[in-house]
């Protein structure tokens, strides 16, 4: 039940950063809008408070990734 827990914190981890990247809640799926917050270009010398949330989030997302796929999606040939 823990681990559940800790998932559920870490996608509250990258929607509040997704958000403070200026993308607000849209109906669209976690992973569309990473996407769309990483593709948006910025200019790391002239926003540089930016860039440092934009790596928290690339590091959030990237380990919300991982755990999901190591403990809740059933490995290759199991089905």
């Amino acid at each position: 039940m823990a681990m559940i827990v800790e998932t559920r914190e870490l996608v509250e981890r990258v929607r509040g950063l997704i958000e403070r990247c200026g993308l607000r809640e849209d109906g669209q799926s976690l992973q569309e809008r990473f996407e769309r917050v990483m593709s948006t270009p910025i200019h790391e010398t002239l926003e540089p408070e930016m860039a440092a949330v934009r790596e928290n989030l690339e590091n959030a997302m990237q380990k919300l990734r991982m755990r999901i796929n190591r403990e809740f999606r059933p490995p290759p040939g199991a089905e």
